[in-house]
């Protein structure tokens, strides 16, 4: 069993009256990327400012490397990127870093030139923060929080606001931390389909209270891409697709209401479904592929504690 590195048992956070975190249990295991699902305000942000040092609970405890007690020498070992990245705006990327290297008494100046490195901002010379695009200032945020050569990095929403080709850059540059350098990531987001390509794991947090904690492969067996059809004649096409063999697989279509069905577990095309059905005599009127199982498995949670 691989080792826990962060756990929270019974944590709780107050507002005033409100529970911003409610007895909350969790834990993310060494080589993980753990996706951190809720929505604003469910107390992803408070918990990961526990996390880090930036916010005292109310009660409950925390674990840091198998330690309770001594938690700022845990987070020695810890970077992280909290909300929006805290940057000199009259800097350049190289004096950010040096500035972030003193703070944190970092004593090897080489790990600017590898931090640097890993997230591609060598070649910004001169130029300043101020002048960076919002893609370019999310990786300097990102090489501040692998100054040190962290064991855990936590990401707070870490592509809010990126284009398309700068989310998908900078996923590319995540899975490249966690395969090639072991780095353990807690990375929270409201991009449930991007975080579905590149977390191994997933806590669900709802409302200050953790609902469940899934492996990727607990995930995708629970919810497998659906089919949703609307067909003149369900009972006819449920017998159809029954009859007939997909690849050497049978598939079990169920009715949703009135002349909807739903088909799971369905196969990578769904072109030949149709053609079997419309082959059997069966008029096909209505074609929707939903396959988002991460915010299907999280709105499954949620459906009955709103």
């Amino acid at each position: 069993m691989s080792e826990i590195i962060f756990s929270a048992r019974s944590l709780t956070k107050r507002y005033r009256r409100l529970h911003a975190l409610d007895s909350v249990n969790m834990e993310v295991r060494r080589g993980d990327i753990y996706g951190f699902v809720g929505e604003n305000g469910a107390g992803k942000t408070t918990l990961i400012r526990v996390l880090a040092g930036l916010a005292a609970p109310d009660g409950g405890e925390i674990a840091l490397f198998g330690e309770t007690g001594g938690l700022a020498k845990g987070r020695r070992r810890i970077g992280g990127m909290v909300e929006t990245p805290a940057v000199y705006p009259n800097f350049t990327a190289r004096e950010n870093l040096e500035v972030c290297r003193m703070q944190r008494g970092i004593a090897d100046r080489r790990s600017i030139d590898r931090a640097l490195e890993t997230v591609g901002l060598t070649d910004t010379g001169k130029k300043k923060a101020k002048n960076f695009s919002l893609g370019m200032k999310q990786r300097l945020g990102l090489a501040m929080a692998l100054l040190g050569d962290p064991e855990f990095l936590i990401l707070d929403e870490p592509v809010n606001g990126l284009d398309p080709a700068g989310i998908m850059e900078f996923r590319e540059l995540l899975r490249k931390l966690n395969a090639e350098r072991g780095i353990t990531i807690l990375i929270s987001s409201h991009l449930l389909a991007e975080l579905f390509q590149l977390a191994t794991c997933y806590g669900f947090i709802h409302k200050g209270r953790m609902l469940e904690q899934v492996t990727i492969a607990d995930l995708t067996e629970k919810f497998h891409k659906q089919l949703h059809l609307r067909v003149d004649d369900p009972d006819r096409a449920i017998a159809v697709l029954e009859a007939h063999s997909f690849g050497g697989r049978k598939l079990m279509a169920e009715r949703t209401g009135g002349n909807a069905l739903r088909i799971s577990d369905m196969p990578k095309s769904n072109a030949d479904i149709v053609r079997a059905l419309v082959a059997g005599g069966v008029g096909v009127e209505e074609v929707a592929v939903r396959g988002d199982a991460l915010e299907d498995y999280y709105m499954s949670l949620i459906g009955g504690r709103r």
